[in-house]
Order: C-alpha cells, then sequence, then structure tokens
C-alpha cells in the first residue's frame, strides 16, 4: 500500500528588493500524486526543511486550523499554525468550502503517516507561493 509523502524542494523566491533567495520548502503528497498542503516558509535547507516536518508531527495535537477565504472571487484555502506561528498551507485555492474542508482532513490524516523523501529536487523557473517573501528564509 503507498503512503502519502512529503517531498522537498529546492526553490527561489524574489525579495521585496527584486533579489532571489534560495531555500528549501515542503510539501505533502497524496498516494496518488496530488497535492495535499506545502511549507508556510522556505528554509535555509534540507535539515532545516525536515526538522519543520519534524516539528510539525511533534506539536501535531496544538495545531489551530485557519480556513478563510482567499480572494475576493470567493475561493477558500486554508492555514495551520503552530504556537502562533502559521507553518503549512493549502496548495492551491478552492471554489466550494466543502472542497477546502475535504482537501484540509487529507492533508491532517497524512501527516502522521505520510513517509520522508530522503534529498531536496531542485524545480527551475519556478517561483515558491508562500507566506511573507521578506521573512520566507528562517
Amino acid at each position: 500500500m503507498s503512503l502519502a509523502r512529503f517531498v522537498f524542494l529546492a526553490v527561489s523566491v524574489e525579495r521585496p528588493d527584486e533579489t532571489l533567495a534560495e531555500g528549501v520548502a515542503w510539501m505533502l503528497i497524496s498516494p496518488n500524486n496530488r497535492p495535499l498542503g506545502r511549507s508556510w516558509a522556505l528554509y535555509p535547507g534540507y535539515t532545516a526543511a525536515t526538522e519543520a516536518v519534524g516539528a510539525l508531527r511533534t506539536g501535531f495535537g496544538e495545531i489551530k486550523v485557519s480556513p478563510s477565504l482567499a480572494n475576493d472571487q470567493g475561493q477558500w484555502n486554508w492555514r495551520i499554525d503552530l504556537r502562533g506561528e502559521p507553518v503549512a498551507g493549502a496548495t492551491r485555492s478552492y471554489l466550494r468550502i466543502r472542497e477546502c474542508a475535504y482537501n484540509l482532513e487529507c492533508f491532517l490524516t497524512a501527516v502522521p503517516v505520510a513517509r520522508v523523501v530522503a534529498g531536496a529536487r531542485a524545480v527551475r523557473g519556478g517561483r515558491w507561493r508562500g507566506g511573507d517573501a521578506a521573512k520566507a528564509l528562517r
């Protein structure tokens, strides 16, 4: 039986001063290869990103879930905070709140059992879309 997995992506983010910073983000992938959620922050390297996954798992009982409107078109997304800090978010927005809630449920179910994939893969030409780009690198 296939399990969900945490994969790690070496990506770049444009800073407010238009310079690029590189970091590693994690993404939780379902057994059928669909993205379930991603890290809110970029981390300076693979080790820091895997430690963030470990902290999410360790603090799982303390997380706070925040579904919210994603934009002025009425689409929905979700965010997870741990000890007052955002740690994870939806990989996309949803037209219906029930779709958003289903995706969140799938994410929460997978976090404790997902395997951690070794190494980070480089993402070329992509941009990481997470929280505040000025605070992206931890």
